[in-house]
């Protein structure tokens, strides 16, 4: 039985084989880096969205707890501090003060936005009697209001129609409702 030997391959690998492996792994690292890339700001637009989705759900069913027993607005103030208490128009919202007969007398309910240097866009206080402390939320852009029924002024209004408009990075949320007085 004769052997043959064996061939030993020591060439290594050419420089046009290193080339080619180069760019293949180059185009693969790109396209997974593209997908995390994508994947990490989808991530952070739907973080966002849903936080701000509930800040605004929570802001308005807040606000509904307090308007709904309210029997007539007491002040109302647009974003440029003009009051709009015999107008009937929708307004940029600064301020509203609303009465509500169930609370002690000259006490009244308010809500202000103010601006916050700690977040992005504004945020939104309530409190009584012509002082509002208490932080319901932030990354609001703007909150609009109308009287309800549409046609009346503030101070004979039924009810108040807010929208709310929240933005925080690249997310926008708005949130609408209609809240008249029980009276």
């Amino acid at each position: 039985m004769v052997k043959t030997p064996k061939v030993i391959n020591d060439r290594g690998i050419t420089l046009i084989e290193l080339i080619v492996a180069i760019g293949l792994s180059s185009i693969v690292l790109t396209l997974v880096l593209g997908i995390l890339f994508t994947g990490t700001k989808l991530y952070k637009y739907v973080d966002d969205s849903s936080e701000i989705q509930q800040q605004g759900h929570f802001i308005m069913d807040f606000i509904t707890t307090k308007v709904m027993p309210s029997s007539e607005i007491e002040t109302i103030t647009d974003n440029k501090n003009i009051a709009h208490y015999n107008s009937s128009e929708r307004i940029e919202l600064k301020e509203i003060e609303l009465k509500d007969q169930k609370l002690e007398k000259q006490e009244t309910h308010i809500f202000s936005i103010q601006e916050d240097g700690k977040v992005e866009g504004k945020s939104i206080r309530y409190g009584k009697s012509k002082i509002a402390k208490v932080e319901l939320g932030n990354y609001i852009k703007k909150i609009y209001v109308s009287p309800l029924p549409k046609g009346y002024v503030y101070k004979d209004a039924k009810g108040i129609e807010f929208i709310i408009e929240m933005k925080k990075g690249d997310a926008n949320v708005g949130i609408f409702k209609n809240i008249y007085f029980r009276e």
